[in-house]
């Protein structure tokens, strides 16, 4: 994008992204509910924006990393950084993956996640 931008003589634009977000103080519980095989299904019906593996189909978990956050906070945030290392400026944290757990996903991003993205 840098280089499109700058042989266009244009403004580099405010990248951000709505990655879909489930957080626990455990992986194993920010999992819970997440169907890893449906949001797989979806990358493949519905993400053709998405970069695909390889092999040219989401298979796994990690071919779909970059396009959902989870695990525990310390996990949360070393996720996150790897967008900031890409150039994104704004993140928005999607919790309709674990909606039931959503006040609890709200503290941990607020006390846990958000004071090391500062």
């Amino acid at each position: 994008m840098a280089e499109l931008v700058a042989e266009n003589g244009r403004p580099m634009p405010t990248v951000g992204v709505v990655p879909p977000t489930t957080i626990a103080k455990t992986e194993e519980e920010a999992w819970t509910g997440t169907s890893v095989d449906g949001l797989l299904a979806w990358a493949n019906q519905r993400g053709k924006w998405w970069v695909k593996p390889p092999s040219g189909k989401f298979e796994t978990a990690e071919d779909i990393e970059g396009s959902l956050i989870a695990g525990t906070p310390d996990q949360v945030v070393e996720q996150t950084s790897k967008f900031e290392e890409v150039g994104v400026d704004h993140l928005v944290f999607d919790l309709r993956l674990s909606y039931e757990r959503w006040i609890d996903s709200i503290h941990l991003l607020g006390e846990e996640v958000l004071p090391h993205l500062r």
